[in-house]
């Protein structure tokens, strides 16, 4: 069991690894083992992004829809697919 800090937790992206998840936090990065469809119905903060992302949308600093991308806080970034904009 590994308890974080909700508003430390920036996105959770999917990894090479099969059911490894990494957790990007506003001060480093973790990896624990999951399923990132799990954690959308269990923690409503989450929001899915893609496949392969899910992100709090409290440490979003700018959304950028021409190059859909989204920056957070920590200076990560990510890519959205274009079927993301009508939602």
């Amino acid at each position: 069991m590994y308890n974080e800090n909700i508003d430390d937790v920036v996105c959770i992206v999917t990894t090479e690894r099969s059911h490894r998840l990494r957790l990007y936090k506003v001060d480093g990065i973790a990896e624990f083992n999951g399923n990132l469809k799990e954690l959308v119905e269990q923690f409503e903060f989450l929001h899915p992004i893609s496949q392969s992302c899910i992100v709090n949308a409290k440490n979003i600093k700018s959304i950028d829809l021409k190059e859909r991308k989204i920056l957070f806080v920590n200076g990560e970034f990510e890519y959205f697919p274009r079927r993301s904009l009508k939602t």
